[in-house]
This record gives C-alpha cells, structure tokens and sequence, in this order.
C-alpha cells in the first residue's frame, strides 16, 4: 500500500512538472500547440529553433 502511494506521488509529481516546462517552452515560443479534430493535443517545435537545434546538434553542418 505505502510503495503504491510512493509511485502515485511520484507520477503527480512527474506531470506538474512536465505540464510546467511545457507551459514554460509554450511561452518562449519553442513548442507550439497543434491539435487536429478528434486526437489529442499535441505539441510541435518552432521551426526555427528546430533547424537551429538540427545544426548545432550536426557540428555546425546544415543537414537537410
């Protein structure tokens, strides 16, 4: 009983903070909320700190 109120926490826990950084990233204009008819939201990275993030994550180098 008490490790199952252990895990519990821990997933409340887990979930603010991942409701928090993306509510942060959201306000940097890093993620933006993209939701289609009948799915779940989702999330989708500003394409331009996606192509930036792709060249510094490849030396330098524009991959394509």
């Amino acid at each position: 009983m008490m490790m199952m109120m252990i895990r519990n926490h821990a997933l409340v826990i887990c979930v603010s903070e991942h409701t928090e950084t993306v509510k942060k990233l959201a306000s940097l204009h890093i993620l933006n909320e993209q939701s289609q008819t009948g799915r779940l939201p989702g999330w989708r990275l500003n394409e331009v700190f996606r192509k930036n993030l792709k060249i510094a994550l490849t030396g330098g180098y524009v991959v394509s």
